[in-house]
This record gives structure tokens, sequence and C-alpha cells, in this order.
């Protein structure tokens, strides 16, 4: 997990300066990430999306970002549609990432999305909708897929609609 090794990652990767400076040194990023995270396809998404920055300017790419979040970061290295809702929540957008457990938490609610449930709640918490992901994400990897055995709906709230 890059987690557990991210302060040495940011090291090699200069420190997130900048992405010309991380494609100026890129065999040394990437050999020294390696020595210490193994995932050579991960690295490599990194220095790649350090290229498409340097290549289309960062104001460009933030303007892209802004505009169209989820199709603008599905253009970067690596990062499938789910991935772009996680990168678009640690950049600020207000959106959930429709992973499986929030997916099949908002369906078993009767809401057709992770962001309608995520919106839902924020809108009546007046939390952030990417905070509220959070905290059922969070909530969800605890408690992963226990059913009650009396039931067999794994939240034990099959009855529930998004109106309710």
């Amino acid at each position: 997990m890059i987690r557990k090794h991210f302060d040495f990652i940011s090291l090699c990767f200069c420190d997130w300066e900048s992405a010309a400076s991380i494609c100026t040194h890129a065999d040394q990023c990437r050999e020294t990430a390696l020595s210490c995270f193994r995932n050579r396809r991960k690295i490599e998404a990194i220095i790649g999306t350090a290229s498409y920055v340097v290549d289309i300017g960062f104001e460009q790419t933030r303007r892209c970002v802004l505009k169209d979040p989820i199709g603008t970061l599905q253009n970067l290295p690596s990062i499938g549609p789910v991935t772009a809702y996680h990168l678009a929540k640690n950049l600020g957008m207000r959106t959930a990432k429709p992973d499986r457990h929030l997916v099949h938490l908002a369906l078993s609610l009767g809401f057709g999305s992770p962001h309608d449930l995520c919106s839902a709640i924020a809108e009546s918490t007046g939390d952030p909708v990417q905070i509220v992901d959070l905290i059922l994400w969070r909530y969800l990897e605890q408690r992963l897929w226990i059913k009650p055995p009396e039931t067999d709906d794994s939240w034990g709230c099959s009855e529930r609609t998004a109106d309710a």
C-alpha cells in the first residue's frame, strides 16, 4: 500500500515540487521509488501523470479538472472510472466514490447511486458529500458484509427507501 510508504515516495518524487521536476529527474525518481515500493505500474503512472501535466501545463490541467473532473482524471495513466471519483474527492470535488461497498449500501437503501445517498445525508447533516462518503466507507470497511442471521438483507434495512 502506497500510504505506508508515502513520505518516502514523496521524497523520491521531489516532494511533489512540480511536474517538471519529476519529469526532469524521472529516472532517479523511478529508481529510488522502486527501491521501497515495487509496483512499477503505479510508479510509471506517477511519472506519466507528471508528463501529462507538463505537456498541457498546470493551469490547463486545472481548468480541465474543474470543468470535467471525472472525464479529465480518467485521461491520466492508470486512473479508471472508480479511481477517478476517489481522486476527485481527494481534490475537493463534491462527489462520492462508487466503490462496491457504497454501491451495495446505496442500492439496498433505495438510492440510485452512492452520490445520491451521500448527497441526501449531506443535505440533512450539512456535511460535505465527500466527508459523508468517507464516514460511510470507514463504517462499511469495519462491518464488511456482516449479515444478521434473521434476514437476507446484509444491511438490515431492505424495506427502507430514499424517501424514508
